[in-house]
């Protein structure tokens, strides 16, 4: 059984760093936090499907910092080197201090999970120019 103080606490707990980027320990949080979220119980279709698309959300950032260390390890050009998946990294640690932030929304009746739920969409079809 899980709530989202469970989810809250696995949520704040995600970093990514240059030295973590391609190891186990960034796969094990998303995966960790994949299951509180299947986990959780008592929560409407609205705040299953938002927490869903969060999830996703952080694995498709974590994915690109891990493809561009490996484009570097192979050799390729510029985008794949260090300063731009900086960026990559940067953008992965902004988006997990907002899913912290709304779901300390969420818990105190503040969020506004229609608009959460929108805006992870758009990035999903468009991970580029948007962010979640």
């Amino acid at each position: 059984m899980t709530d989202l103080a469970s989810i809250l606490n696995h949520a704040r707990a995600l970093e990514l760093t240059e030295d973590s980027v391609e190891t186990p320990a960034i796969t094990t949080a998303l995966s960790e936090l994949r299951e509180e979220i299947a986990a959780l119980t008592g929560a409407s279709a609205e705040v299953a499907m938002w927490l869903q698309l969060e999830h996703t959300a952080g694995s498709m950032i974590a994915i690109a910092a891990t493809m561009n260390k490996r484009g570097e390890q192979a050799g390729k050009p510029y985008p794949f080197e260090a300063g731009w998946r900086a960026q990559i990294i940067d953008r992965y640690n902004m988006w997990a201090h907002q899913f912290v932030t709304r779901i300390n929304d969420v818990m105190a009746n503040r969020g506004d999970i229609p608009a959460y739920t929108r805006k992870l969409q758009a990035f999903r079809d468009d991970t580029v120019n948007r962010t979640p």
